[in-house]
């Protein structure tokens, strides 16, 4: 309340009710003007605060965008060597499966590009192996289930085609021996190969589609 106000009371009223009256006043317009500073204040605070907060905030988003930026390019590699160990097993299979598009010549030569696929085939499972151990980390735990099956299955299959030619090289079985026991387990294997492992291949094939964002789920 300003001074010539309260003078103007006392002078208007007199005696000590005017005095009271202006003290009153004067008393709620001081409450009132501290009151209104107060509050503009702490509002000037809460405001330089929330700017804090703001920038701190963004720091954090950016950094955090980063890092998640930083993990789905590395989860893409470690996917990307994993398939490609995959399609490294799955280059010598394809024509196992088919069996040997050699004609006219003997068991000898069926039997040495049989030896050559499986070994190749055999190679690429452990290199599987080895991607799937080095890049575990980055893959979730369902889809490394399936890729540790699938894993599994290549390498054991693909063995089992390997083992008459090279027990019955290391027994001295004639050729043809070793060519009709080879030929036995390699359609062994095509049945597994469809029943299982290629089923397990397009599964696989899918659920990294969906981690890169090719295909949704």
């Amino acid at each position: 309340m300003p001074s010539d106000l309260a003078s103007f009371l006392y002078g208007t009223l007199g005696g000590s009710v005017a005095a009271i009256a202006g003290v009153k006043l004067l008393g709620e317009w001081f409450v009132q003007h501290r009151l209104a500073k107060a509050i503009k204040d702490h509002e000037a605070r809460l405001a330089e605060k929330a700017d804090v907060l703001k920038t701190q905030l963004s720091i954090y988003a950016h950094e955090q965008n980063t890092a998640v930026a930083r993990v789905d390019s590395q989860r893409a590699k470690s996917l990307h060597a994993i398939y490609a160990t995959i399609r490294a097993w799955s280059t010598p299979v394809t024509t196992l499966v088919a069996g040997s598009p050699l004609r006219n010549v003997d068991d000898n030569k069926h039997l040495d590009l049989y030896f050559k696929l499986c070994e190749e085939a055999h190679s690429a499972a452990a290199s599987l192996f080895a991607a799937l151990a080095n890049n575990a980390i980055y893959v979730d735990s369902d889809l490394y289930a399936e890729l540790s099956d699938l894993t599994s299955i290549c390498g054991l299959s693909v063995a089992e085609v390997l083992v008459p030619m090279r027990q019955g090289k290391a027994e001295g079985w004639p050729s043809s021996q070793i060519y009709a026991e080879t030929e036995r387990q390699r359609l062994v294997f095509v049945e597994t190969y469809k029943s299982k492992i290629q089923p397990m291949l397009q599964s696989v094939t899918a659920r990294f589609r969906e981690v890169l964002g090719v295909q949704r789920a």
